[in-house]
């Protein structure tokens, strides 16, 4: 069985990023985003329930998926 691997999408903006790395068939866990006005459109685009860590530089990594489901 191949195993997907899996991503926290860091300094997101609006989820540009992330749309590429899913078309390759990644899953993304959460993402981090600090603008407000970018994080409600990465909502529009993901859903309402996705998990934003926040401030990148803040992120205490405790909180992060746990390192056997998150690559």
């Amino acid at each position: 069985m191949i195993k997907s691997i899996t991503f926290t999408d860091f300094c997101s903006g609006i989820g540009g990023g992330r749309i590429g790395l899913e078309n390759l068939g990644m899953t993304c866990l959460g993402f981090s985003e600090i603008d407000k006005d970018a994080e409600l459109t990465y909502r529009e685009f993901f859903g309402k329930d996705e998990v934003n860590y926040g401030d990148l530089m803040q992120i205490n990594s405790n909180d992060l998926p746990k390192k056997e489901t998150h690559d």
